[in-house]
């Protein structure tokens, strides 16, 4: 929900397609859950793999307006302590199924973090500057 809120913050502000760019991974990242969960229950393991903020409470609009450039980067970071917790876990047991599915996530984990990065590391050098942003949001026209 982070990054549909994100998205909808980013439509508000008029970057349209950095939108629709977090639109996009909100949805990746509900598949991920999904996946997560379905294999949680059919391993009859219970999981606390949710981050800990309440979506909206971020307040996009108090923040600089690549504020939500960190804001990504954050939640993947947490995303990827829950994995690690996770693949901690199944080493501790031995379970060579769940730590072969915990690399797996771990690993796009890895991509996400770094794509994360990567836009908040634009954003960094962009500053507030808004049309260097809009420049910015116009690399992610479809």
């Amino acid at each position: 929900l982070v990054y549909s809120h994100v998205a909808n913050f980013l439509n508000v502000q008029g970057y349209n397609n950095l939108s629709k760019y977090y639109d996009d991974w909100s949805q990746h990242e509900i598949e991920h859950s999904v996946t997560v969960r379905e294999f949680a229950n059919e391993q009859n393991i219970i999981l606390n793999m949710f981050v800990d903020s309440d979506d909206t409470d971020i307040d996009l609009a108090s923040m600089p307006i690549s504020g939500f450039a960190q804001v990504t980067v954050d939640v993947e970071l947490k995303t990827s302590e829950l994995y690690n917790t996770l693949l901690d876990m199944a080493t501790q047991e031995d379970n060579g199924l769940i730590k072969d599915f915990a690399y797996v996530f771990l690993k796009e984990q890895r991509e996400e973090t770094d794509k994360a990065n990567t836009i908040f590391d634009k954003l960094k050098n962009i500053g507030d500057n808004r049309q260097a942003l809009q420049l910015f949001d116009n690399t992610f026209e479809a």
